[in-house]
């Protein structure tokens, strides 16, 4: 379904639909990030996000939250959610207390649960903490890839940001080995 041709009220209808049903779908990006696909099933949707428990590998791999204004087309992928079905991977109720209204409310709810989170602007991708929140960026406490604090704050424009991530095993792992392993600053 090309998001260009689309009004919102039907799109946010059409992914409710969706969601009630449990479907797996698949998510192409604008530019800059137009190479990604993201495939998950629909868990919740706003007039600013669309959240879907990411599929990777047949498995669950945490919550993706995308802004709508980021999607340019998004399509259903049944014969993968009879599998996933079959697989045991079904939608959860366990992300309620993401504030999906706007993106202060979603990163207010994310620094309050102090969640290791991924920020990508289809150029970057860090891992890190909220640390403070403004009307119109995110600053954040990130760590490298090495699960080592990063010297300096990152502010990231809401504008500029295509994916959320949320509760990753990358992101888990990363995190916990950096508790475990560097002072917090």
């Amino acid at each position: 379904m090309d998001l260009t041709k689309i009004e919102k009220p039907f799109l946010i209808a059409q992914i409710r639909e969706w969601i009630a049903a449990g479907e797996c779908v698949e998510i192409a990006l604008k530019p800059p990030a137009e190479d990604e696909a993201h495939e998950g099933i629909p868990l919740a949707i706003s007039e600013t996000f669309l959240s879907i428990l990411t599929i990777k590998e047949w498995h669950a791999d945490g919550l993706k939250v995308i802004p709508l204004d980021k999607v340019a087309s998004i399509s259903t992928l049944p014969e993968r959610g009879k599998i996933l079905e079959w697989h045991g991977v079904r939608t959860t109720n366990r992300y309620f207390w993401l504030d999906l209204e706007s993106h202060t409310g979603l990163f207010q709810s994310l620094k309050k649960a102090g969640e290791f989170i991924s920020v990508e602007d289809g150029d970057e991708f860090d891992v890190a903490t909220v640390v403070a929140v403004a009307p119109d960026f995110v600053k954040l406490s990130a760590i490298d890839a090495s699960g080592e604090w990063l010297d300096d704050f990152l502010d990231y424009s809401y504008k500029d940001m295509t994916v959320i991530g949320i509760d990753t095993e990358y992101a888990n792992v990363l995190g916990a080995y950096c508790r475990e392993t560097s002072p917090r600053r």
